[in-house]
């Protein structure tokens, strides 16, 4: 009964909530306001709903969506826009790895349902990943997806709160990899510790994540130029995908208090990453790919930027976000990054 009753759930919140991602969360609010009915289901773990939701991500809501932001931030990473930051990763640090030690054992943080770990996989990127996240429905659906796909063998999973990571004993992980987990964790130097400790002296971790303002709160500076883009793009590029009745005139802040309640870990401390991170690794590389404006600007409008006409303003909101990035203006809220271990001198004593 309860295998049903957990089947029931899942499809009502994939038919009625594909938006359970943050950036959503006001259409979330929307559907399901206060703490009753499925909205306090959901919360007992939000991240295991979250995860084992396949719509959420391409439910034309997310500025990743449109293949011409993918190739921006390949770009912008890469230099190739059809290159991304994963074959990038792989063919310029752990090619060497792997032509020095013959196998490649990886660290995932925060792996959710496995899709990432999936496709590391597949590319070679490893050849074992032990991996951590803290939803057992996450790791339930990864388990099941490792099955499905022949690599179950290949990979280990863990459920821990990784805050307080407690990695196994004795194993060396030769790649760390990060995507967008480190933006949930508070407990960042608890894990920048634990995870130097499991490196050999030459590993790397690579990292892609958000690191703007903590839980979403978007400077004056961001939104001003937000909403002056906004009401000069035509009502038809502002139309909501999540609420076919509303057009877009402008973009707010999200309510701290509103979004602690649905997750408390989103841009926890995001802003703090590359500051905390560089207390115990060098940052031997980062490569910045905006979202500054368009993770906001886009947000539930995304889907309409596929289309034409308004496929062709894409241009010139990419050009226009470089451009104010480059001269200092905004910020860049997304990096990708590769960390080593610190070197220390050896004493001439």
């Amino acid at each position: 009964m309860a295998f049903v009753m957990n089947n029931i759930k899942h499809a009502v919140v994939k038919i009625l909530d594909p938006l359970l991602n943050m950036t959503l969360g006001r259409a979330y609010r929307r559907l399901f306001p206060g703490k009753a009915g499925l909205t306090a289901a959901i919360r007992e773990d939000y991240w295991g709903y979250k995860h084992t939701i396949d719509t959420t991500y391409w439910s034309g809501t997310h500025w990743g969506n449109i293949p011409q932001i993918q190739q921006y931030m390949n770009e912008m990473i890469s230099g190739d826009r059809n290159k991304d930051y994963i074959a990038y990763a792989l063919n310029k640090y752990v090619a060497p790895l792997r032509a020095k030690y013959g196998t490649i054992r990886l660290l995932s943080i925060c792996c959710g349902a496995g899709h990432l770990e999936h496709a590391l996989l597949n590319l070679g990127f490893a050849d074992m990943i032990d991996a951590y996240d803290a939803s057992q429905a996450s790791v339930t659906k990864a388990r099941e997806l490792m099955r499905s796909n022949g690599w179950g063998s290949k990979i280990n999973f863990f459920v821990q709160d990784v805050n307080k990571l407690q990695l196994q004993p004795d194993v060396k992980y030769h790649v760390v990899f990060n995507e967008s987990g480190l933006h949930h964790l508070s407990g960042l130097e608890h894990l920048f510790e634990t995870v130097e400790k499991s490196m050999f002296d030459d590993s790397v971790c690579i990292c892609h994540d958000y690191i703007g303002p903590n839980h979403l709160q978007w400077t004056e500076r961001q939104l001003d130029v937000v909403n002056d883009i906004i009401q000069m793009l035509p009502p038809g590029s502002r139309q909501s995908i999540s609420d076919a009745g509303k057009i877009y005139a402008n973009k707010s802040v999200f309510k701290l208090d509103e979004l602690l309640k649905l997750d408390p870990s989103e841009a926890v401390r995001s802003a703090d990453i590359l500051r905390v991170m560089e207390r115990f690794f060098d940052i031997v590389e980062k490569k910045d790919h905006g979202g500054t404006i368009l993770h906001i600007l886009l947000d539930d409008i995304a889907g309409n930027f596929t289309l034409s006409p308004y496929r062709n303003l894409l241009p010139l909101l990419i050009g226009f976000e470089k451009r104010l990035i480059s001269i200092g203006y905004l910020p860049s809220d997304f990096a990708f990054w590769v960390a080593k271990k610190k070197t220390h001198p050896k004493s001439t004593a």
